[in-house]
């Protein structure tokens, strides 16, 4: 199995690849770019993964997943998905400059007209190739020798960090984190990837429909900064909370059942 070790040089070698690769096939290819530098982040870790000739059904978490897992992990995004949009609001207030960065890279890399193809690239293939690097192999390279917990914590981290973006690290920390904790309880990277391509679709779906409902019913979890109401900020964080709650139950497994009952 890979260790710490092999999972940092994995992440130091992906970050030096993208910073130097893969920003300037996106930025002369846009989309394509894009398709590319998800090529190369899933190759990164399969090929590492062969080299160190490690198993790839645990290395990658290659395990059937439920409905009951689905919609724990689904109940859980949402909660997270509530308390990141919080975060991006209170952010983009104290650095509104950084709205301009967020839309500019949006425009650069999204084709206006091309729905199914921004899908595929935008949502489907990160959701593929991102969580086999991150979940798959860096997740189980921490998790080897450290504890679950910081496995978990420091994945996602990692995983925002990739980002290199201002706006976005904090956001993605938590998905990552997220992501991360759903394979754990889990033991199936399809778990997060579903979640992944939840995650990014909303984005695509967005950027193509800006007047539909989803962005009307978007607006209830915006905040009003002049006039802030605190009540409705309460009543926010704790939506978030009852939802990543109630998913963590349904995540609860055999083992823990098992345990209690011996408790007993």
């Amino acid at each position: 199995m890979p260790t710490i070790s092999d999972g940092a040089i994995l992440y130091a070698v992906g970050l030096v690849l993208l910073i130097y690769v893969g920003s300037l096939v996106q930025l002369k290819f846009k989309m394509a770019g894009l398709a590319i530098t998800q090529v190369m982040i899933i190759c990164l870790p399969l090929l590492f993964a062969y080299y160190i000739k490690t198993d790839f059904k645990k290395t990658f978490s290659l395990r059937k997943i439920n409905l009951k897992q689905i919609l724990g992990g689904i109940l859980i995004w949402m909660g997270g998905f509530v308390l990141i949009n919080l975060i991006t609001q209170i952010t983009l207030y104290l650095f509104p400059q950084n709205m301009e960065v967020a839309e500019a890279l949006t425009d650069a890399i999204i084709i206006k007209d091309n729905l199914v193809l921004n899908l595929a690239i935008v949502a489907l293939m990160p959701a593929i190739c991102e969580e086999i690097f991150f979940r798959g192999f860096i997740f189980t390279s921490f998790k080897g020798k450290s504890s679950s917990k910081i496995a978990i914590i420091t994945s996602g981290i990692l995983f925002g960090f990739m980002h290199m973006d201002f706006l976005r690290i904090i956001p993605t920390s938590i998905l990552g984190i997220i992501f991360a904790y759903t394979v754990y309880k889990s033991e199936s990277i399809f778990i997060a990837m579903i979640l992944h391509f939840i995650n990014n679709s909303i984005a695509v779906l967005v950027s193509h429909y800006p007047n539909s409902e989803l962005v009307k019913m978007s607006s209830f979890i915006e905040l009003d900064f002049k006039n802030l109401n605190i009540g409705k900020f309460i009543i926010l964080i704790c939506i978030s909370t009852v939802f990543i709650i109630i998913g963590m139950r349904l995540f609860k497994n055999k083992s823990e059942k098992e345990v209690s009952v011996r408790n007993y």
